[in-house]
């Protein structure tokens, strides 16, 4: 069953959660999803040692943005196209994801 909640960028979900944003320009969720990655890696149990997070967008212009904000000394790969596609196809196909 798929639930959908309205939610503010500032809002905190649960971090072991699988979810799908769908919101308009200017709506925050940029600022939202770097929130969550930020707590996420400092409060998921699930994510070890090497505390990876995989995040896809759209642009590269998203990419960016997201980089700069969290300034964490994080790892980008972008030679993943195929790979992120496939997610995405698999994640707009599938009922697990929550909607926020």
């Amino acid at each position: 069953m798929d639930t959908q909640q309205i939610i503010t960028a500032d809002k905190s979900i649960p971090i072991d959660d699988h979810f799908k944003i769908i919101a308009g320009p200017g709506a925050g969720k940029t600022r939202f999803l770097v929130n969550h990655i930020l707590n996420a890696l400092h409060h998921s149990n699930r994510l070890g040692r090497n505390k990876k997070i995989a995040c896809i967008t759209y642009t590269n212009i998203g990419v960016e943005t997201i980089v700069d904000r969290l300034d964490e000394g994080i790892e980008i790969d972008h030679s993943i196209q195929e790979i992120k596609q496939r997610i995405v196809t698999y994640v707009q196909n599938t009922s697990f994801v929550k909607q926020y």
